[in-house]
């Protein structure tokens, strides 16, 4: 009798669990990464208290006027074409201060800004790969090290520099 009970009891638990195990599993397929990572929560203090930096996207989209500012104001310095978006542009990067550094390095060196793009996301733009040294192995680069792997007779550490510093500058203006 009691070695019934034990086996009642290990297929009740059983059972109970037998939807977490399922549950655990997480999503499946294409962004299965992405949603897993944004529907389990953290544990960890340090992350309640530490802001992750907004997309470029997320950034736009907060105050379309400051985005239209801003758009004006590279369209004036000749970083976008009349009918570029900006939002559209970033898309890929991490943060709108990159996308931004990465049009003032491909302004300021001459450089296809679709490759320089690829190289510092790693994720390859567009359909002609021909046009750029070298495609992207999936891997992103530091602005620096995409510059040197596109222009390798130029300084690509001032250069990065300069076009960070430029980046901060046209946020600090095109944001406030």
């Amino acid at each position: 009798m009691k070695i019934q009970w034990i086996a009642v009891a290990a297929v009740t638990v059983g059972i109970s669990l037998s939807p977490l195990r399922s549950a655990a599993q997480g999503p499946q397929g294409a962004g299965a990464g992405e949603a897993a990572r944004a529907a389990a929560p953290s544990y960890n203090p340090i992350d309640w208290l530490k802001k992750k930096p907004l997309t470029p996207t997320e950034t736009l989209d907060a105050n379309s006027n400051q985005s239209a500012k801003l758009t004006s104001r590279l369209q004036r310095q000749g970083l976008l074409t009349a009918n570029a978006n900006l939002k559209d542009t970033c898309e890929t990067f991490r943060d709108l201060g990159a996308c931004v550094a990465a049009l003032h390095a491909g302004h300021n060196l001459g450089l296809d800004f679709n490759c320089l793009k690829s190289k510092v996301t790693g994720v390859q733009v567009g359909d002609d790969s021909s046009s750029c040294t070298s495609a992207t192995d999936g891997n992103p680069m530091t602005l620096s090290k995409a510059i040197h792997a596109l222009e390798p007779g130029v300084d690509a550490k001032t250069e990065a520099n300069q076009a960070e510093k430029q980046s901060r500058d046209d946020l600090t203006e095109g944001l406030s």
